[in-house]
């Protein structure tokens, strides 16, 4: 039995990671609020609005809620979701990575069924190994349920419902321990402070790639000071999806 049929992968080819945001990396907007957009701002009353403040997860459901009341079927937000445009050139650089030895996760914090839907209908569902998101789905009335992915109160750099540097550490661990992967470089790949996280928790192996003038690039250095945390990661600046994997291309040499 060779490596792969033993579960093993082939340790003569170099492996590689990259982890991806969804909003404002892969997509080229932020999902949630393009639903709710399906509102008009008359329609969301100062009770829910406020939420948005203290709970983005609660939020969203009553979003989700408001727009079953208003009668906007899973067709319409679905159609909503897969017309969002892509980040350019974000589905042939993944689709690329893909091809070269890399696997590729989602870290996100949207949900579920928005990103199934975006990447169904991109042909790229198939392309990653996981997805760590907040679970979501269509109940049987129609009305989409949105559930936090965890409550977490360890990490004071990521949201209560998702520690994304956390969700980085395990799958690596995971990869391991049950596949005896050993990634060379891990890339990770965002743009929002809630990025910031997993980005800090790389080694001098990895790359920390973030896109040009987002939170992110703009803040992650002030973070890591504030906090006593050190970026030991390589930086990548990036500002489409194909300066992304040219520049990544150009790290490992593929």
């Amino acid at each position: 039995m060779n490596s792969v049929q033993s579960g093993f992968e082939d340790k003569r080819k170099p492996r590689y990671l990259a982890a991806f945001d969804f909003d404002h990396t892969m997509v080229n907007d932020n999902t949630d609020t393009v639903v709710a957009s399906l509102l008009n701002p008359g329609d969301i009353p100062p009770e829910v609005i406020s939420l948005s403040k203290t709970g983005w997860t609660k939020y969203m459901q009553a979003i989700f809620a408001l727009l079953h009341q208003a009668e906007i079927k899973p067709a319409r937000i679905k159609k909503t979701v897969v017309e969002i445009a892509e980040t350019a050139g974000m589905v042939k650089c993944l689709k690329t990575l893909r091809a070269n030895n890399f696997d590729l996760i989602i870290i996100s914090d949207s949900n579920s069924q928005f990103i199934r839907d975006w990447n169904d209908a991109h042909d790229l569902t198939n392309d990653f190994a996981q997805v760590y998101t907040n679970p979501a789905h269509f109940d049987e009335r129609g009305m989409l349920v949105l559930k936090p992915y965890e409550r977490q109160t360890d990490c004071n750099l990521s949201a209560v419902n998702l520690c994304k540097g956390k969700a980085l550490s395990e799958f690596i661990s995971r990869r391991r321990e049950d596949k005896n992967i050993r990634y060379e470089h891990v890339f990770y790949v965002g743009d929002g402070m809630n990025d910031i996280c997993p980005a800090l928790r790389l080694s001098e192996a990895d790359f920390a790639c973030m896109r040009i003038d987002y939170s992110m690039d703009k803040r992650i250095k002030k973070v890591a000071a504030d906090n006593n945390l050190v970026l030991r990661a390589q930086t990548i600046r990036w500002t489409n999806g194909l300066d992304l994997l040219a520049a990544i291309i150009s790290k490992i040499k593929i």
